[in-house]
């Protein structure tokens, strides 16, 4: 007798099937530290502000530690930092005003949407950012509290892109471009060589 799986088995199987393949403890490591940092140095400084943003940008830009290609990863660690890093300024400031905040998430959600059209890399440098946008116009602050906290967001990417990238860490991307410049120039030459 065939027995057809029911479809609450479908749904939840899945949940509990772990695929140990794809489990990257080293890199959650990294990434556990690069949060960690943040969280540190602001109970040291006793400045909660610190830990929270820090953290906020060290977790968003950790995401990134997990996508794309092992040589593109701090770079767009970096990218997605400063872009959060912006929004969070953008959107501090404005949250003074209801009708600056729904422009501001107007914006910041069509950038957001068309970034998708890019590719995955740019999708979450633009997801990433919309949601700083957003949560941060909650908390509005004049022009120093909004660049203190931009800073200290970007702060904690960079930290964790130079934990949590590949290993090399951040530092990595300037090296990797060159790398990258002398492949392609090997492979052109190699293809304009004719066999003989």
């Amino acid at each position: 007798m065939n027995q057809q799986p029911t479809t609450l088995h479908q749904i939840l199987a899945p949940t509990v099937r772990i695929d140990w393949s794809k489990y990257e403890g080293v890199a959650a490591l990294r990434c556990t530290v690069g949060v960690a940092i943040p969280l540190v140095i602001g109970l040291v400084l006793r400045q909660p502000s610190v830990s929270a943003f820090g953290a906020v940008g060290a977790v968003s830009v950790g995401f990134g530690s997990f996508q794309g290609a092992y040589r593109s990863r701090a770079a767009l660690m970096l990218t997605a930092a400063a872009a959060m890093a912006i929004s969070i300024l953008v959107g501090s400031l404005g949250g003074h005003s209801n009708v600056a905040t729904i422009l501001i998430a107007a914006v910041t959600a069509f950038i957001s949407g068309l970034l998708v059209a890019v590719g995955p890399a740019a999708a979450f440098v633009g997801l990433q950012s919309c949601v700083a946008a957003l949560i941060v116009a909650g908390f509005p602050s004049d022009t120093v509290g909004a660049a203190r906290a931009a800073a200290i967001v970007f702060g904690g990417g960079v930290i964790l892109a130079e934990a949590g990238a590949d290993g090399r860490g951040a530092s990595a991307v300037a090296h990797s471009g060159k790398h990258t410049s002398r492949c392609q120039a090997k492979s052109t030459r190699w293809s304009n060589t004719k066999p003989t």
